[in-house]
């Protein structure tokens, strides 16, 4: 190679350990690369001191031509080119670990793999692929970058592969009290006093929900965020961000618990990852950038309260019922617990079935009023960080009751609807990530139909255009502020490509307010009052509505008793998981598929599954509907489903179910293009002779 061309292991400004660890994993193998650096972190400065004899380093960049970058985790490659020319780079090549905000750009070559928790990681699995030897004190570099990066592997953001390549340079005779040496930090007295110092400026606001704490300081140390970052009063927030200023320079570190702070950061040129990011800007002051993050904030984090998430309708009890009588409600709706009301119809506890089940054994006619747990109470507008603080405070309270204006009960929350909205929280950020990464053009959405075709288009599900112009249609039609979801059948048909004729709406409101409304439009409607649904014909498709409901059956075959319920109970008493797939229609997160059930697994693996052993006694007819899906679709059903089946058919179940529910499922089998398997299968399971 010439005088005026090279290769430049180029080491992004502020460098930490990963990124030090990863350029010198690069040196392992273009051994021909020189090192150009600007400047480190205290732990990465620290272990360059000591191995930089290991590097061939440039002083300058000067009078270099047809430069060969290597460069790596930084979120940005503006770097490069303020420090050369475009027209002097013959190639850049990248490899990092987080999110990438860049144009298409010919010169780079890039290895990005977001999943791994360090950048070294996808360094060492390239050095393991070229067969590039790593002996011990390699491996004991190597080691700083994974171990600081992953915080000794205890992010939330990491991979078994992170876990995997340090086995492996553990195994190749890497020194963890080497890594120790670099990575630990031990916090000085002087230190100390400057943290005490700094959490005077700590300024702690209530963000939609969000507690988000500001930290402003007139410093630039770079040890200021190291000495911050096990602190306890940080360490119970939702999320923290560091504003550090000089006269020319504005500094963030921003990490967090529950946001996805690098989205909000890179909006502003910054980067990192989801749950720690930071950002460098100039001449712009800290009291302006905190105002610009705090409406960044509230535009990424929309207002969520109790009633958001709440279990909508819940089942409940009366005071004076007998044990017996609460204990077999309870057992019909398939529900552990409720909460209990007295003649006024006001909250005065909740109750179990594990404890009426005991009580059972000692007296039937005992009162629901005498074995009541207190539950605590909150109201529909409050946070949900104040029902995680309830639940913290009274780790026992089954529930917590939800209360309108009035004081009456609108819902109750459950540990488990917290744990579904932090999942769902995530998944949200995760799809959004996507989304921002893959779109060469982002714009707003303006509209509900633009947005369905968003969705659909980035997930790959093909849906006729006529099919969507009726969705946005009965989205209209729906009374304002209640939520509507496509549900069952025509979610599945979509995921796998099918056509569909028969489109299933639910929602959570109030079905006779619906069938005004779609009167209103013209629309002739067919209403099935025991079970909260509207029945129409619309632009050639049969439509049903259905208010969110529970049901159970008194007896095998009959029809079931239904009452009003929330979303996921409704989906609970549907026959199948691959039916249970909701998609949303709402503003905020149109086209969403919502999967509490395992729907997309078992349709991925072609699975038809029952969702309780109950199922085929409960309805009967479900045997047959069970059998028509195994040839329509050509799955196959569940172990535990074919047993139930066959035992069901053992049972002779079937002649429970009323004639004209068999009929009608007959004809609709006779209907399918599939009918001769459908046929087929009838015989195979003994329901038609051969």
């Amino acid at each position: 190679m010439s005088e005026r061309s090279a290769k430049v292991l180029l080491l992004p400004p502020n460098a930490d350990l990963d990124a030090l660890s990863s350029i010198y994993g690069i040196s392992l193998l273009e051994k021909d690369a020189k090192l150009f650096y600007t400047s480190f972190s205290p732990k990465a400065k620290k272990l360059f001191e000591d191995i930089k004899d290991r590097f061939n380093i440039l002083k300058s960049l000067e009078g270099l031509e047809n430069i060969h970058i290597f460069t790596v985790d930084y979120s940005s490659i503006d770097f490069v080119f303020g420090l050369l020319k475009k027209e002097k780079i013959k190639k850049i090549t990248l490899f990092d670990h987080h999110i990438r905000h860049i144009e298409k750009e010919p010169l780079v070559e890039a290895y990005i793999d977001e999943t791994l928790g360090a950048c070294t990681t996808l360094i060492v699995e390239h050095l393991i692929k070229k067969d590039v030897s790593i002996l011990k004190e390699d491996a004991s570099i190597l080691l700083c970058g994974i171990y600081d990066d992953t915080n000794y592997f205890s992010i939330k953001d990491i991979s078994p592969r992170d876990f995997e390549v340090a086995s492996y340079l553990i195994k190749m005779g890497g020194d963890i009290e080497f890594v120790n040496k670099y990575v630990k930090s031990y916090i000085s007295l002087k230190d100390l006093i400057h943290v005490e110092e700094y959490l005077k400026s700590l300024e702690i606001l209530n963000i939609n929900g969000k507690k988000i704490g500001f930290i402003v300081l007139d410093t630039t140390q770079e040890s200021v965020i190291e000495n911050l970052r096990d602190v306890k009063e940080l360490e119970n927030l939702d999320a923290y961000f560091i504003i550090m200023s000089s006269s020319i320079n504005t500094y963030v570190a921003a990490r967090s618990k529950t946001i996805d702070v690098e989205r909000i950061l890179s909006k502003l040129g910054g980067g990192g990852h989801t749950l720690a990011s930071g950002l460098k800007l100039n001449f712009v002051s800290s009291k302006k950038l905190k105002s610009i993050i705090l409406e960044l904030l509230k535009e990424e984090n929309p207002k969520i309260t109790l009633k958001d998430i709440m279990t909508k309708h819940p089942l409940t009890l009366k005071k004076d019922m007998s044990v017996e009588e609460a204990f077999y409600t309870l057992s019909n709706f398939k529900i552990s617990k409720a909460p209990v009301l007295d003649e006024n119809e006001h909250v005065i506890g909740a109750i179990t079935k594990k404890i009426l089940a005991k009580a059972l054994d000692i007296s039937k006619d005992s009162k629901v009023q005498e074995l009541l747990v207190s539950i605590p109470l909150l109201k529909e507008n409050d946070f949900i960080w104040e029902a995680e603080k309830v639940f913290l405070e009274n780790p026992l309270a089954p529930m917590i009751g939800v209360l309108d204006k009035e004081g009456k009960l609108v819902g109750i929350i459950t540990k488990s609807d917290l744990i579904r909205h932090i999942t769902e929280d995530e998944e949200r950020n995760r799809a959004a990530k996507t989304h921002f990464r893959t779109e060469e053009h982002s714009q707003p959405l303006q509209s509900s139909e633009k947005c369905l075709e968003h969705t659909i288009s980035t997930k790959h599900i093909n849906i006729p255009s006529y099919m969507i112009d009726i969705i946005i249609d009965i989205k209209n039609f729906t009374p304002k502020g209640e939520k509507l979801y496509l549900v069952g059948g025509v979610v599945r048909d979509i995921i796998l490509n099918r056509p569909s004729y028969d489109i299933d709406f639910v929602f959570e409101g109030d079905i006779d307010l619906l069938e005004q409304s779609l009167k209103s439009h013209g629309i002739k409607t067919h209403r099935f009052l025991g079970f909260n649904s509207v029945h129409f014909k619309y632009k050639g498709f049969k439509i049903e509505i259905s208010s969110t409901r529970r049901e159970y059956y008194e007896m095998a075959g009959s029809y079931p008793v239904v009452s009003k319920a929330s979303l996921k109970e409704d989906l609970f008493r549907r026959d199948f998981t691959i039916n249970t797939l909701l998609l949303s229609l709402d503003e905020e997160d149109f086209g969403t598929v919502i999967d509490y059930f395992g729907a997309l697994n078992d349709i991925k693996n072609k699975i038809i599954r029952v969702l309780h052993p109950l199922s085929f006694i409960e309805d009967p007819v479900r045997i047959l509907r069970a059998i028509r899906f195994e040839a329509k679709l050509n799955f196959k059903l569940s172990k535990d489903t074919k047993r139930l089946l066959e035992e069901a058919l053992q049972k002779n179940m079937l002649k429970y179910a009323p004639k004209g529910r068999i009929f009608n499922e007959l004809k609709i089998a006779l209907q399918e293009k599939e009918f001769e398997n459908i046929f087929e299968n009838y015989k195979k399971y003994g329901i038609i002779e051969s």
